[in-house]
Order: structure tokens, then C-alpha cells, then sequence
């Protein structure tokens, strides 16, 4: 369930701030509605280049007594616009809405929290492509020049020593010719 248009590399928060201790609230928003938990795991655009705003929610079913955790439908969040849905099999669009709803009037500093995440995500994604750019320009780990196409021989002249090996020059053996194509000899 990706509700993605695929110009943005979504990561989600958990990856980059892991939860602190037990106890502690973690990086993931909780929600109980009908009877049941939701996880729910907010995921943000990192592309430095992309110029969206959007936020992805993935809200999952969280069964305590099994261990498991079941992705039951996805949302996207942008400033000014109406929250997307995309359920899955296992919900339907009205039940995605009730424990949206739910979500939203339990945890009301919620909305101020992910815009919080997804600027520093925005940042996160900036730095990440500058120490790339970095390390690719000599600078770094990986050193050398910059990423440049493959290496090239440079082309024989006329006189010159074919490249084949057959001690012939170029335009008695490999020279491409009128008519006959390459390699013709």
C-alpha cells in the first residue's frame, strides 16, 4: 500500500530516531478505537530536490496476544489538502476514516509533531546529499573525480598502430570505410 506518486524516497521516522527506552513513547503514535490498538508509523520525503510537503501514515493493527502487527491502511497528509486514503483488504474506507478520526482527536498535538518531523526529515535528506556530493568529489571515503562516464581510449589516427594488434597501421586493418563497415579487412 504505497500512496506515494513516486517522485519522493520515503524513510520512515522510526529509521532515523529509534525509540528511547522502555516506557518511553517511542516514534511511533498509538491509537485505540473499536476494540483494537493501531500502530502507526508516519514516513516522510527526504528528497532535498522533491518539493512536496506530504506525509505518509501507515496505520497498522497491532495484536498483542499474537505478537503481530497487520498494515491495514495508509494515509497521506499534506498542509491545505484533504488526508488520502488507500485501505487494504482488511478495512474499508469507513473504518480507515473512524480510527483517522479517533487517531486525530486522541492525540491532538499530533498534526504539530509530524510537521516538526518532517522538517528536520527535509534537513536530514540535505545533508545526507551533501555528504555524497562530497564524498564523490574527491573529498571523501570514495575519493577520485566526480561521477564521470567510462573511461576512453582515445581514437587512433590514420598512421597510427591499429589497436586490433596486427601490426598493421589503422587505415590499412580496422578503419571504418565506405561501404565496408567496421572491422572489415
Amino acid at each position: 500500500m504505497a500512496v506515494s506518486d513516486g517522485r519522493g524516497r520515503y524513510v520512515r521516522w522510526g529509521r532515523l530516531h529509534p525509540p528511547p527506552g522502555p516506557g518511553g513513547r517511542g516514534s511511533t503514535f498509538r491509537v485505540d478505537s473499536g476494540g483494537k490498538r493501531y500502530l502507526i508509523d508516519d514516513l516522510y520525503c527526504v528528497n532535498p530536490r522533491c518539493k512536496c510537503k506530504e506525509v505518509v501514515l501507515a496505520f497498522f493493527e497491532h495484536d498483542e496476544g499474537a505478537g503481530r502487527l497487520t498494515q491495514v491502511f495508509d494515509v497521506a497528509l499534506a498542509p491545505g489538502a484533504n488526508p488520502r486514503f488507500e485501505h487494504g483488504p482488511v478495512c474499508t474506507p469507513y473504518e480507515a476514516g473512524r480510527v483517522f478520526r479517533r487517531w486525530r482527536e486522541s492525540d491532538p498535538e499530533a498534526l504539530e509533531a509530524i510537521e516538526a518531523r518532517r522538517v528536520e526529515m527535509k534537513e536530514v535528506g540535505r545533508r545526507l546529499a551533501a555528504k555524497f556530493r562530497e564524498r564523490c568529489s574527491g573529498g571523501g571515503k570514495f575519493g577520485g573525480p566526480a561521477m564521470t562516464g567510462p573511461a576512453r581510449t582515445p581514437k587512433p589516427g590514420r598512421n597510427d598502430p591499429c589497436p586490433c594488434g596486427s601490426g598493421k597501421k589503422y587505415k590499412r586493418c580496422c578503419m571504418p570505410r565506405p561501404g565496408r563497415g567496421w572491422g572489415g579487412r
